[in-house]
């Protein structure tokens, strides 16, 4: 049985690219995607076309609503490649981007102990990023 990890529990709907690249529906927050669309817009170079906000909400639909790549490329009229290729570039931004995907094959009897130990860490390291980002003010939990 294979256990696809990402991110944050519960685990992510995962579409898969061509030569193994992953746009994982769901991948970011709406506070990390946030931060991921003022990089790239700061990213753009004078007198190049600004970002429409079409495409900004393409990549919302997949990265932070958890949508498949496919659906909205139907809604928007558009082909899969062209939503992969937008996810891409706003994931290419991310702080997740040199995050991996883990194929583990486990005893049935040990899938929920990993299951639960994986999220368990996760969670860890993502309260340790939030502490990092926005120190405390003095209070304990």
């Amino acid at each position: 049985m294979k256990v696809k990890i990402m991110g944050r529990p519960p685990l992510p709907r995962i579409t898969r690219l061509r030569k193994m690249q992953i746009v994982y529906s769901g991948a970011l927050t709406f506070d990390e995607f946030d931060n991921v669309v003022q990089q790239v817009l700061a990213e753009k170079k004078p007198g190049s076309k600004p970002i429409a906000q079409k495409t900004i909400n393409i990549a919302q639909a997949v990265l932070v609503d958890g949508k498949g790549c496919s659906d909205v490329a139907k809604e928007h009229q558009m082909t899969y490649q062209r939503v992969r290729d937008i996810c891409l570039k706003f994931l290419a931004n991310s702080e997740k981007r040199n995050w991996v995907v883990l194929d583990v094959r486990v005893p049935a009897d040990f899938k929920s102990e990993i299951e639960a130990l994986v999220a368990e860490k996760l969670q860890e390291m993502l309260d340790q990023q939030q502490n990092v980002a926005s120190p405390t003010t003095g209070e304990q939990a």
